[in-house]
């Protein structure tokens, strides 16, 4: 039987190309291995990165307010709108933060799936190597490495999938 050989992508000169590269396989692997968590959690990271602007919105209006009202005398007639405004953003707060228990489960369950697929795929892989490949030393030493650093990488491209909608909902949602 021969040695199987690694198919690598051939790497763009573009850093660009090499970006959306890398996007698009995390999409597919997260859709390959989530779909609906990681639907939830995008969906999460959206409105959270969409959130942020009302947020500061809410506490300036706040502090205009309070200025406002208290420096006019008739903090009377303004503390409806200041309690109004406290519980809009008691509210915002709350929904602030089950959007960020709904991101970080969602983060978690999309993480072990997509560590229990890659260790699947990988199990599959060593098993269609011959015996000659497997007790290799070299091959040993990179496989090693791969388990070794491979996880992280992975693990640490999974959380730029989740914070660049939060980034970029963000900033749409200032302009």
């Amino acid at each position: 039987r021969g040695k199987m050989k690694l198919k690598f992508p051939k790497p763009n000169t573009s850093a660009l190309r090499q970006a959306w590269f890398v996007l698009q396989q995390i999409w597919l692997l997260v859709f390959k291995t989530g779909p609906l968590e990681g639907i939830w959690l995008f969906t999460a990271k959206v409105l959270g990165g969409l959130l942020l602007l009302p947020g500061l919105y809410l506490d300036k209006i706040f502090i205009d307010s309070l200025i406002r009202y208290s420096t006019s005398g008739l903090i009377s007639q303004g503390l409806r709108i200041i309690i109004l405004l406290v519980i809009c953003r008691l509210l915002l707060g709350i929904f602030r933060d089950v959007l960020s228990k709904v991101e970080n489960t969602y983060d978690g369950i999309l993480g072990r799936k997509i560590r229990d697929y890659l260790d699947q795929e990988l199990a599959r892989k060593y098993n269609s190597l011959d015996i000659e490949t497997v007790e290799n030393s070299e091959f040993q030493e990179k496989f090693n490495k791969i388990l070794r650093e491979g996880s992280g990488n992975i693990r640490q491209l999974v959380t730029i999938f989740g914070s660049l909608p939060q980034y970029l909902s963000g900033v749409i949602s200032a302009l």
